[in-house]
Parts: C-alpha cells; structure tokens; sequence
C-alpha cells in the first residue's frame, strides 16, 4: 500500500489533516496569517558601494568655509561686502550651508542624519527630492577639495572648440588659405570630416553647415560676392592683351584727338 506524503505546515497555519471531520474546525480561520512559501531570486541583489557621511568636524570646517566665501568681512574689519557672486552660484552655496547646519547642529531633529538633512533642506527651499543628492554630492566634493565649488556652467556650453585650442584655429587657417583666395563654408565641413581631424577633435557626425559658417565667422572670414565686370575674369589672357594693346587702345587714342 502506498504512503501519502503529509503536505507542508507552515508557520500560523494548521495541518489540514488533522482539522478533517472536527465539524466546525472545516471552516478555514481567515484571520490566521497565511505564509508565502518562499521563491528563488524574487529580488534582485542590491549593488554600489556604501559611502559612510562626512564626520561632523569636516562638515562643520565646511561649512565655516562656506560662510567665509558667502560674507566677506571689510578690509576694516568691521561688517561684510558682498561677494560678488552670480545669483545662482549665490544660491548653491546658501543650500549647502543650510544642509551642512542641519546636519551639525546638536539640536536638529536630523543630527547625525546625511540623507534626512538633505531631505529635509530641500524641502525647505521648496526643491525637488531629486536636489538632495546634488546637494550631498557638492557637500562630498567641497570636502575633499575645497576649490571644488558649483559654480554656474553658464556661458560654458557656448564655448567651441577653435576657442579651446589655437592650434586647430591655425591648420584650419593653412588649410582653407590652401584652396584659393576664395573659400566657402563646405570646405570647413569637410576638412574637418577626414579620419584625422575626426580623431583630434573628437567628433562622431558630420559638422553641420550652419555650425561651419559660425566657426568662419570666428575665424574673421567674411562673406562676399564673387566680382563680375570687365578685367575681372580672365584679363591676363592672350587674346585679351592684344586686343588691349592692339585694337583697343590705338582706336581710342585716334578717337581722343578728336574730341
């Protein structure tokens, strides 16, 4: 005779087995927690690194620094000067200083606490949640490095690369002086589309016209219309100089001792 295996109990659940013909026991007890039998890889593993918070002596040297570059005192001694910073960069360092004091100060709720001093200043400059981890990642840099500073990148975006390095400025020059006196802007384009301007500049696509006619404009080309008229095209020719010399000129002579 074959055996039946007994089903598993699970932790606050009884066996059914033994609940069988007990009468009212039948009805299954819905307030006894059930247990969910485990599953393989059900989450996945965490990864990064954990990076423990500053000490609260570096926040507080921070933070004293901070403040020194937000209040300038006078040459007399005697109150501040303003510093002279952009409003935004202003505003950085204001919010750094802010977390900094929240998380130093002995009597905030969030002493001690890197991540909830952050939250809780970005919710009291009326930021997004997402502004903490800037905040924490200033924080983190300004300690290790103290010229390591947000300042405003802009401006910055709209530099190119002919005002980072003079050099390409000056083969650009020899390059388009190669061609003729007359040079357009297409000749920029593929210049700089060969394999070995591609790997020095670091471009991956085809340089735009409208980008190549800023960069001549730079690079103080100008442009113009080619002259049409006589002696423009081709007035150096041989049978324009003899007509010149030998029909031109002596015809215009007899007519000039006329007049």
């Amino acid at each position: 005779m074959s055996q039946v295996e007994p089903e598993p109990v699970y932790e606050g659940q009884e066996s059914t087995s033994s609940a069988i013909g007990d009468g009212e026991d039948d009805v299954p007890n819905m307030d006894t927690p059930r247990q969910i039998p485990p599953q393989a890889n059900r989450f996945e593993p965490a990864t990064g690194t954990f990076q423990p918070p500053p000490s609260i002596d570096e926040a507080r040297m921070a933070r004293d620094d901070l403040n020194n570059i937000l209040r300038l005192r006078r040459s007399s001694g005697i109150g501040y000067k303003d510093p002279g910073l952009d409003l935004m960069f202003r505003g950085r360092l204001e919010d750094m200083v802010m977390f900094l004091w929240a998380y130093i100060n002995p009597q905030s709720v969030d002493c001690g606490k890197w991540m909830a001093a952050s939250l809780r200043t970005v919710n009291n400059v009326n930021r997004a949640p997402s502004y903490a981890r800037q905040l924490r990642g200033w924080a983190r840099d300004y300690i290790a490095d103290c010229d390591v500073l947000p300042v405003n990148p802009y401006g910055g975006w709209n530099e190119s690369l002919i005002d980072r390095d003079e050099t390409l400025a000056q083969d650009i020059h020899l390059h388009l002086q190669g061609i003729g006196k007359f040079v357009k802007s297409m000749d920029l384009v593929d210049f700089l589309d060969t394999p070995e301007m591609r790997k020095r500049t670091g471009l991956t696509k085809r340089m735009h016209l409208a980008t190549a006619q800023r960069w001549m404009k730079k690079l103080d080309y100008r442009w113009q219309r080619d002259p049409k008229g006589q002696f423009v095209d081709g007035h150096e020719r041989e049978d324009v100089v003899n007509y010149r010399q030998n029909i031109f000129l002596p015809s215009w002579s007899n007519i000039k001792s006329k007049i």
